[in-house]
């Protein structure tokens, strides 16, 4: 594992606030330009439809990995989650 994976993972679960979410987004996003070749969707569509199997698939995610998170109460880590998620999602 890289150490920007280690840093998203790290920003991923410290997220309670907007601002927590917001500086999510911007390591998400210098992951992207450093790393975006490994990233399963790389343009908008994928990616866009990513998001769509990423809010499918947040339930299974969050007991699999057991994320004390309810899937059905919008909150700032949701939100993290399926965007990070839709960054790696296969495309079925």
């Amino acid at each position: 594992m890289s150490d920007q994976e280690t840093d998203i993972d790290t920003y991923l679960n410290a997220i309670n606030t907007k601002d927590d979410f917001k500086k999510f987004l911007e390591v998400f996003l210098i992951d992207y330009l450093n790393d975006g070749d490994k990233w399963e969707n790389q343009n908008l569509e994928s990616f866009r439809k990513a998001l769509i199997a990423s809010t499918n698939d947040i339930e299974y995610y969050y007991t699999e990995m057991e994320i004390d998170n309810d899937p059905n109460v919008a909150n700032w880590r949701l939100f993290a989650d399926i965007i990070h998620g839709a960054a790696y999602q296969e495309q079925k």
